[in-house]
């Protein structure tokens, strides 16, 4: 088991400078994917604040060129502007008056 874990948040991530070998806070952009330890980066999955990504530098990851597969209970976690976001990777734009819920519905119907 690989000592990283590869996360990202569809709204970003802001993680202590610390777990990236840095002095400052690090501002990663929504949909990023970054390597953090992977006790850290389990912690914040198990907290609903990032998900886990496949590691594109594994040598068994072979991209299939397909966008993430997002469960109800994944997209239930999210705030409305994050779902936004991840409607946008589907190239919809969503209704400036969508409800979250219409908005989880139309990504799982989306996807498949």
């Amino acid at each position: 088991m690989s000592k990283t874990i590869a996360i990202m948040h569809p709204g970003g991530l802001l993680l202590p400078g610390e777990v990236l070998g840095e002095e400052e806070v690090v501002q990663i952009d929504g949909g990023t994917p970054v390597e953090v330890p992977r006790s850290y980066g389990e912690h914040l999955i198990e907290d609903g604040l990032a998900f886990e990504v496949e590691d594109e530098s594994d040598p068994e990851h072979e991209p299939d060129g397909e966008q993430a597969t997002w469960t109800k209970e994944d997209l239930e976690a999210f705030e409305r502007d994050e779902l936004v976001t991840i409607a946008e990777t589907f190239e919809y734009e969503p209704p400036a008056n969508i409800k979250a819920e219409t908005l989880i519905k139309k990504i799982l119907e989306l996807q498949s």
